[in-house]
């Protein structure tokens, strides 16, 4: 097996144990296909057909521009807005439909999908090719679709790395397309499985994890200014609580009784992709609108309660004092690290909470160096920025 193949693997093991999906798979009891025998192998192929089959599909009817957007999605969405306040026009964006892919893209998808599986039957004689079969059968048939485009584009991949992105990175790579790595979170950890052409990164971590050459160039985001927390008006209310995508039922039950404990009304906030039910709530405790950008909703708040959601970072930049919670998610307590690393304080039972020592944590030399640690460089040291980057691509 080739050293990209290899690579490609890797890249998929560490998203596997990632904390967040052996914590899920832990909670639903859920077991990886791969490990049962019979039908459960005949579905792994099936099912690694069926999503080559669905991405080809949806990328052919992609317009070939400058810039692509493999998938759709507030992520996305984000870095759409980054690139056009740096000055790039959305029509140099090529973006994946929303609507469903033209027959004669699917009939593009199925022959190359046919294809990938008659010169990919040696993934079977492999040590790892069932267990992998799928990532790497995507990757086949991503290569094969993309070295039949002339025009060579940059395809946006983000941090965040899903099965997907990792086969489309190595495929773009090997066919000759341009790989923009894009840091979406100062804590994202997921190594491409193959060297970045570009990086866009939020911090110095990201250069390691885009693996990009030294020589090769790197981009700062914008990351604005960074507020002091503060504390002077923590009292005032109303108190935000924000939950992740990981959300559960029991929730309700941990910010009935955090909000007793504050004292404050409660505005709950969810993550955009969240189903979780909402019951019959007391009074103090609303629900704020899925569609508010997170900076509106941090200006109304003056303090926030947190679960595993990563923007504990983006408001503690805008300002706002955090503290995380245990319970309001599946997750296990401080998963991605912020207590660890003395970026907020965390308590494990609402009646643990006391206003004075998050006042306390915020005015302390330890919160001040895990600060740094973690956002690297402010303002002018934070050059080259993405502006450079989107002139780089007018220029071309």
């Amino acid at each position: 097996m080739n050293t990209r193949l290899l690579s490609i693997i890797q890249s998929e093991r560490e998203r596997r144990n990632a904390p967040a999906v052996l914590a899920m798979n832990k909670q639903t009891g859920r077991e990886s296909p791969y490990e049962k025998t019979g039908f459960g192998k005949f579905w792994v192929v099936l099912r690694g057909m069926r999503n080559a089959f669905h991405l080809i599909s949806y990328f052919n009817s992609l317009e070939a521009k400058q810039i692509i957007f493999p998938r759709k999605g507030h992520k996305y969405d984000e870095v759409e807005n980054e690139l056009t306040a740096a000055g790039l026009n959305s029509d140099q964006i090529s973006k994946t439909s929303d609507h469903s892919p033209t027959f004669g893209a699917r009939i593009v998808a199925f022959i190359t999908v046919f294809r990938s599986f008659i010169s990919g039957n040696a993934y079977f004689n492999g040590e790892h090719a069932l267990k992998y079969f799928e990532i790497l059968f995507v990757y086949t048939a991503l290569c094969k679709w993309l070295q039949t485009k002339q025009q060579s584009s940059a395809w946006i991949i983000i941090g965040d790395l899903s099965p997907d992105l990792i086969c489309l990175s190595a495929a773009c790579k090997h066919s000759g397309h341009t790989v923009v790595y894009w840091q979406y979170s100062m804590l994202d950890f997921k190594h491409l499985p193959v060297e970045a052409d570009v990086a866009v990164i939020l911090n110095s971590a990201g250069i390691r994890l885009s693996k990009i050459h030294k020589d090769k160039r790197y981009y700062w985001r914008d990351i604005g200014e960074v507020k002091s927390v503060d504390t002077e008006n923590i009292h005032r209310g109303p108190a935000g609580i924000l939950l992740n995508v990981h959300a559960h039922e029991g929730a309700w039950n941990t910010i009935i009784n955090i909000q007793k404990e504050i004292g404050l009304p409660c505005e709950v906030r969810f993550h955009p992709n969240s189903r979780l039910v909402i019951p019959e709530l007391p009074e103090g405790i609303s629900i704020s609108d899925k569609s508010e950008p997170l900076e509106s909703f941090a200006e109304r708040i003056s303090l926030a309660v947190c679960g595993n959601t990563q923007a504990q970072a983006k408001l503690i930049m805008m300002g706002v004092p955090v503290v995380q919670l245990k319970g309001l998610d599946q997750l296990y307590f401080d998963f991605h690290g912020y207590i660890q690393r003395d970026i907020v304080p965390g308590i494990k039972k609402p009646e643990h909470f006391e206003m004075s020592k998050i006042i306390e944590f915020y005015h302390s030399e330890r919160y001040k160096t895990g600060l740094y640690n973690l956002i690297g460089p402010t303002n002018e040291d934070r050059v080259p920025g993405l502006e450079v980057f989107v002139n780089r691509l007018k220029n071309k």
